[in-house]
């Protein structure tokens, strides 16, 4: 519901008032308290524009604050995130690319956040601003302005963007793969033959990066049979990302007759892979089997390809080991486990309760238990530095899997939390991983960076060819969401493993 402007009014006053009482407090409670304030603004988003602008002017001056404590980069991501849902000025578009280009240190990675931002921008005013900057050559600013244009979902910002079409189509065959991957997101939200057509035409581009962008711009397209059968020849695409996009895009440009080819598939793609492929034979067949070869592949010889759909299959045939809950959808697996000092505490502090490493080793000698001979893991246990049970992944056979409890079960307690440390490891050392569970119990306390915002923007980078998911377990004990006033250290650890994880496609679990 839309507040009266008396009524915004009295919000941002207050908002602003509580901010700068909370700003003052430089321990890490004080910064999240005052970040949990700016997030209120959030409900001035219905409200009218002079209401929205006044917000986005306090804003501004939350993003170019003197203040140059790394502890407050939380803020300035939190307002310009804030800007990008609340104006519709193009004055507002201008100070995020200014912001984004800016040499000041302590306005340094916020590219990624702006990029971001733009693209939440609203209303004819800012979207010109970002089309005339396409017509620049600075690949610097064209890779930002086309970012923005790319991440606009509104359907009535993609017909206002047609304006630009013959730049874009320009664009998409630029010599920087940047330019070029994001000029092909913009094409994919513009209606047409020319802009389907430089889409496709993008899918056989030599770099993974434009083609995964041409796989997934094709995917929220109008239904066409060209991006239906394009959407099927990247199913053998060399990068196993763009099989999945593929696979997910064909959920909604498929038909029944695609059955085959997605069960051909099966055969041969890892399980990630497959449970996608799998995802899309239900929706398009309309029945349920295990996301394996052999049962999708005699129900069509048997029924499918008759037009049957033949007997019911429970669901229950597809057992599914988890982990802390989780699902566990993937053969290419990575397990992180935090083994700082206070994982050696009672999960329930001040009482005679198992520790947090006990808890979780427990769980993890489970998991590892039931992994099956296909299944290829490492694990990653970590403190103030980063270890590793093997130098690769090893298939999860008998003796391995015994080999890795054994390991687990003599994982001790020691240090401090180099979360940035052990992310970096992870996705350096071990490209064939695609799914991380990830254990731990406080936030980043040492290491290059224990920012949370500059941690989840090294992620979002090393993580752009690679879509890992994710799945954060937090042993923290207390209250997901703290009245105000008695926020901890635990559970900004919380919030940390929430954005990593919605961040990542993963989920978030606490263990309490």
């Amino acid at each position: 519901m839309a507040l009266l402007p008396a009524q915004g009014a009295r919000v941002l006053s207050d908002i602003e008032r509580r901010f700068h009482r909370w700003r003052s407090h430089r321990d890490i409670s004080g910064i999240a308290e005052a970040e949990r304030v700016l997030l209120q603004l959030h409900s001035l988003e219905d409200s009218e524009p002079a209401i929205r602008e006044k917000a986005c002017a306090f804003l501004k001056e939350v993003v170019v604050s003197p203040v140059t404590a790394a502890e407050v980069f939380r803020w300035r991501v939190t307002a310009v995130a804030l800007i990008g849902a609340l104006a519709e000025e193009r004055v507002w578009c201008e100070f995020l690319v200014k912001v984004a280009r800016s040499r000041r240190s302590e306005l340094r990675g916020l590219e990624l956040w702006v990029e971001r931002a733009l693209g939440k921008l609203r209303g004819a005013k800012p979207l010109r601003h970002l089309l005339r900057l396409v017509q620049e050559d600075d690949v610097d600013l064209l890779v930002l302005a086309l970012g923005g244009l790319a991440r606009m979902e509104d359907p009535a910002q993609g017909l206002r963007m047609a304006a630009a079409l013959p730049r874009l189509l320009e664009l998409a065959g630029h010599d920087d793969t940047e330019v070029r991957s994001r000029a092909v997101g913009a094409l994919g939200r513009i209606d047409g033959e020319e802009a389907r057509a430089a889409v496709i035409a993008a899918t056989r581009d030599g770099q993974d990066v434009v083609r995964l962008a041409g796989a997934r711009a094709l995917g929220y397209r109008k239904v066409h049979p060209a991006v239906t059968e394009t959407l099927a020849t990247l199913l053998s695409d060399r990068r196993a990302l763009i099989r999945e996009e593929a696979a997910i895009g064909l959920r909604r440009h498929g038909s029944k007759a695609l059955a085959p080819r997605l069960i051909a598939r099966l055969a041969i793609e890892p399980l990630r892979q497959r449970v996608a492929l799998w995802r899309t034979l239900r929706k398009l067949c309309g029945v349920d089997h295990p996301p394996e070869h052999g049962p999708w592949k005699a129900w069509w010889d048997r029924f499918g390809s008759r037009g049957q759909t033949g007997p019911p299959v429970p669901d229950s045939k597809y057992d599914r080991p988890s982990y802390y809950d989780v699902p566990i959808e993937s053969d290419r697996l990575l397990f992180i486990i935090d083994t700082s000092m206070s994982m050696g505490y009672a999960l329930h502090e001040n009482t005679k309760s198992e520790s947090r490493l006990v808890g979780a080793k427990r769980e993890l000698v489970r998991v590892i238990r039931v992994l099956d001979g296909r299944s290829k893991m490492n694990i990653m246990p970590f403190s103030s530095g980063v270890s590793w049970w093997s130098k690769s992944l090893v298939r999860a056979r008998p003796a391995a899997r015994k080999a890795a409890v054994s390991f687990v079960r003599r994982l001790g307690h020691a240090g401090k939390t180099n979360s940035y440390g052990v992310l970096l490891e992870a996705f350096d050392r071990f490209p064939e991983v695609d799914t991380i569970f990830f254990v731990s119990d406080g936030i980043p306390t040492v290491g290059k960076t224990v920012i949370q915002e500059r941690i989840l923007q090294r992620v979002a980078e090393w993580n752009r060819l690679r879509d890992v998911r994710i799945h954060t377990i937090a042993a923290i004990p207390g209250d997901l969401d703290p009245a105000p006033g008695t926020y901890t250290p635990q559970h900004d650890a919380m919030r940390f493993m929430r954005i990593l994880a919605r961040e990542t496609g993963g989920t978030f679990t606490r263990v309490h």
